[in-house]
């Protein structure tokens, strides 16, 4: 809340100072382009409780803001806020009502800066299904193959992603990226996309993770409109761009629908583009028709980057976002960032703000503080031990038991709740959790791991242990 100062005057002119010292801060750690695309069209107000507003044109620029920009923005405004005296405030995030803004995202040919942006103004266009909600998701425009480090572990992919967008004939119409959590896949299936977009704005490109397109369906059963369903992804799709198809696990009528829409589309020669953390064949509960039609796709595995790739990915990443930073603090991070890119973008981001927010230059002490924070305990082999405890401690189980190959009912639902805790509360592949409690494949790891995510929503017994437990790792840390 705003801690007022005595004069109403000098309040109503530190709060209109406000936003504008903020986005001097803002400008100097988010590139212009970008700036001036989802920074500079915000509308700032304070509401009746004092609370500071930035107001969206819509739900989508709203949305697209919030997950990219949130913790930079909140950070630059509380700094200036204690700086004009207004302490600490709290801030919200707002779409608009009125049609009263001047947003490249509504007025994508009057602006220059949008020009780089096509996607979005494609995306504008192509209007939603009534009653479907708001289920399109927007490309992110740093995702381009140019922003793309290649390196062994991850060549196969990028070159058949590359071809695939030029159309080169691969033999089949559908690509499928497999790689853990932030490795690139998404990436990459979003190049795709903004490639085929600009290469022929005419072109439907649908991009949707496979949760968005059950709910889609879910939704159209209920409001009777399957027809409307089948007609946009079947009729009004050229190419149909799906993530994380590892969440159609069990869902057979979502699995049957999209298998008659895979067959349509192949037909007519449309592309289809998929993304899982598993191969196919690994998917637990992932029905013969779907797998077959997937086994007809070209198959890319994205690997972990090894250490030159991180480093040049780091390198990268500083430059263009002009942060002065020496190479052995890179090499510090790349040796210790190894399993997932966003690890790697996050800590630069958070070194560069914190960098220009206290005047400061990178130095070795303010890396490994970042560090200590990203990697949580400061080893993730540690982060997992102190699960195995507290599951062990919890159900009275040793570790031998909780590793072993028994069935007994308490045994399997420790190892089962530990493997959720371990994916909702560390960064470890699927492959390490499974280790760690004894399990050898992904797939059994993945299908303990769904099956408590679907008991949670119906059994509030098992929502309340959950939840102590994690109170209980969260004081262990």
């Amino acid at each position: 809340m705003v801690n007022s100062p005595d004069g109403m005057g000098d309040l109503s002119i530190s709060q209109d100072k406000l936003w504008p010292l903020a986005k001097d801060i803002l400008a100097t750690v988010i590139p212009q382009s970008t700036f001036n695309v989802w920074i500079d069209p915000l509308l700032p107000s304070f509401n009746a409780e004092n609370h500071f507003v930035l107001e969206s044109p819509n739900f989508f620029f709203k949305s697209y803001v919030q997950k990219h920009f949130e913790k930079e923005i909140c950070f630059a405004i509380n700094q200036k806020s204690r700086e004009l005296g207004l302490g600490e405030i709290i801030i919200k995030f707002n779409e608009s009502v009125e049609s009263n803004f001047n947003s490249p995202v509504e007025n994508a040919g009057d602006s220059d800066d949008y020009e780089q942006f096509p996607q979005y103004a494609a995306a504008q266009q192509n209007n939603l299904l009534p009653g479907f909600g708001r289920g399109r998701m927007l490309f992110n425009p740093r995702f381009t193959f140019d922003n793309f480090v290649v390196g062994d572990p991850n060549n196969l992919a990028y070159q058949a992603a590359k071809a695939f967008s030029n159309d080169q004939q691969l033999g089949t119409d559908i690509l499928f990226f497999i790689s853990d959590h932030g490795l690139g896949k998404s990436h990459l299936s979003q190049a795709l996309g903004q490639v085929f977009l600009t290469s022929n704005p005419e072109r439907q490109v649908h991009y949707l993770s496979a949760e968005d397109f059950t709910n889609e369906m879910v939704r159209a059963l209920h409001h009777h409109s399957m027809e409307d369903f089948k007609r946009k992804y079947r009729n009004e799709c050229d190419v149909l761009v799906l993530e994380e198809v590892t969440f159609l696990a069990g869902k057979r009528k979502i699995q049957d629908e999209l298998c008659f829409t895979l067959d349509l589309l192949m037909n007519q020669g449309k592309k289809v583009v998929m993304t899982s953390t598993l191969e196919p064949r690994k998917i637990p509960r992932l029905g013969q028709s779907l797998k077959s039609r997937i086994s007809s796709a070209l198959v890319a595995p994205i690997g972990a980057p090894d250490f030159e790739t991180r480093l040049r990915i780091l390198t990268n990443l500083a430059t263009k976002t002009g942060l002065k930073i020496s190479k052995p603090i890179l090499e510090l991070l790349a040796n210790n960032i190894k399993n997932d890119v966003r690890q790697l973008e996050s800590c630069l981001v958070n070194l560069s703000a914190k960098s220009n927010l206290l005047n400061k230059s990178v130095d070795m002490t303010m890396a490994q503080e970042c560090l200590d924070y990203l990697m949580e305990t400061g080893s993730n082999e540690l982060a997992l031990n102190k699960i195995l405890r507290v599951i062990c401690c919890s159900f009275n189980l040793d570790e031998e038991d909780i590793k072993s190959n028994s069935r007994r009912r308490n045994i399997n639902e420790a190892r089962s709740m530990g493997m959720y805790l371990a994916r909702l509360m560390t960064k470890h592949t699927l492959e390490e959790i499974g280790q760690a409690f004894g399990r050898r494949r992904h797939s059994t790891t993945l299908y303990a791991i769904n099956k408590i995510e679907a008991q949670l929503h119906k059994d509030a017994k098992l929502k309340s242990r959950i939840e102590y437990l994690t109170s209980q790792l969260s004081l262990d840390q």
